[in-house]
């Protein structure tokens, strides 16, 4: 059985640092949006 979530992989290579960034970057983009969300919801 081969290791999917390999981190040699994702750190080693170019693309796959490139890909890890672009996924942190969603991620903190969507939680950053529905804290937003929350917090302009919260105050109305």
């Amino acid at each position: 059985m081969t290791q999917w979530f390999d981190l040699d992989v994702m750190f080693t290579t170019p693309l796959g640092l490139l890909s890890t960034l672009v996924l942190l970057g969603t991620v903190g983009l969507l939680g950053y949006l529905s804290w937003v969300l929350i917090v302009k919801s919260a105050k109305t």
